[in-house]
């Protein structure tokens, strides 16, 4: 009996050491298969993000087209001399002259916008082929605050025209 008791005696530690050992090593697998499930998901969706890259790619380049479409119509600059150039162009198309040409200081805010003090002198048609023209233009540009006045050589049109600008955001 006291061989089994010592016995026991020495059994008993290496049975508390391994059962102890063996429930760390079950939370340590436990524990793996959780970071291997959490790993296999990001596999999955880098695998589905290379899978739509080139869907990506051809949605970017159409994006870049069509920015560059609009940004004739919203510019990322004033360019007031541009406008003033256009001006002048169709003024002269017209047969109309521009005899004003004023920038106000640019205001800001989410997009920049410009006024222009101008006046022409023309014909009635003409001064009216002028407007349509600025209207029609490939920028946007607003025009109000019209007056016309009787003058010696067809009419004197005062005008606001507005200019407007989309800066980059980068």
């Amino acid at each position: 009996m006291k061989f089994f008791a010592v016995l026991l005696a020495l059994a008993f530690p290496p049975a508390i050491y391994f059962e102890t050992l063996g429930a760390k090593r079950d939370q340590q697998l436990q524990s793996a298969g959780v970071q291997l499930r959490d790993l296999d998901i990001h596999i999955e969706q880098a695998r589905s993000a290379r899978r739509k890259l080139s869907q990506f790619h051809q949605e970017q380049r159409r994006l870049g087209e069509e920015l560059q479409k609009l940004r004739v119509i919203l510019p990322p600059a004033m360019a007031i001399d541009q406008v003033r150039a256009m001006s002048d162009a169709i003024a002269a198309v017209n047969g109309v002259h521009v005899t004003k040409f004023e920038p106000r200081p640019p205001a800001s805010g989410e997009f920049q916008q410009q006024s222009v003090v101008a006046e022409l002198i023309g014909s009635a048609e003409r001064t009216s082929a002028f407007m349509r023209e600025i209207q029609n233009a490939a920028r946007i540009i607003d025009v109000s605050s019209v007056t016309l006045q009787n003058d010696p050589a067809g009419w004197r049109t005062d005008f606001v025209m507005t200019c407007y600008a989309l800066p980059d955001a980068r």
